[in-house]
């Protein structure tokens, strides 16, 4: 079982502010800290005073992360032993699993990328990929376990990204939405990571705010007006 350390919100006019204020508080600097937007709101009498709530912790040991969207970790090298091993645990699932498809690392400065190709590919990425991000969470377990433990992306010819410009697109049209019916407008269930993208996307927007409703890894985000 992982060990969780301390998680605490912060709360400040902009991202940078409040992940400041986190590494203050851990005295860590910010290539060390882990961090997730989950609200962002306005207030004041006239509207005018944007804030935006972050929740963060220290990295564990060895733990590769990039949090937000604007702001990437540095990370050591992925040894050539840790690549392999999961390159073939990837594979090894990929069997088990009778899906034609292979594993392979994609370039990525940041963070350890398994990219999954072939015929099967839309089998992991029916029902909202879920399929991906199980097979993802089981390989991260892996990870974890080994001596130069990286955090791993799964991607899928280029799914993340597609996947994040669809999150963005719902995200504006959503506020567009709140705006022109004047209430608030509930998403479907996401996962942190496509929470995250949801905040990041409407944190400049001053006429509405995103706050995420739920209990667990998967919640729902409100995004509602705030005049």
């Amino acid at each position: 079982m992982i060990e969780e350390l301390e998680e605490r919100e912060f709360t400040a006019p902009t991202v940078q502010e409040a992940v400041n204020n986190a590494c203050d508080y851990f005295n860590i600097t910010t290539n060390r800290l882990k961090y997730e937007v989950t609200k962002s709101v306005t207030r004041g009498i006239l509207r005018s005073k944007k804030l935006v709530t972050i929740i963060a912790r220290p990295l564990r040991d060895g733990e590769i992360n990039k949090s937000g969207s604007a702001e990437s970790v540095a990370s050591d090298p992925v040894s050539r032993e840790f690549e392999e091993k999961m390159l073939q645990e990837t594979n090894t699932m990929l069997n088990l699993l009778k899906l034609n498809m292979k594993a392979e690392k994609l370039a990525d400065e940041e963070r350890f990328v398994i990219n999954i190709a072939g015929p099967d590919r839309m089998y992991l990425l029916n029902r909202n990929a879920e399929a991906l991000e199980a097979l993802q969470y089981i390989l991260n377990k892996i990870a974890y376990s080994l001596p130069s433990y990286k955090k791993i992306l799964l991607d899928s010819n280029g799914y993340r990204s597609q996947k994040e410009h669809q999150l963005v697109q719902l995200a504006l049209s959503s506020a567009m939405k709140a705006k022109k019916q004047k209430r608030a407008q509930t998403l479907e269930p996401l996962n942190s990571y496509e929470r995250r993208i949801i905040h990041m996307a409407l944190a400049d927007d001053n006429e509405v705010a995103t706050s995420s409703i739920g209990e667990g890894q998967v919640k729902r985000i409100t995004i509602s007006l705030t005049r």
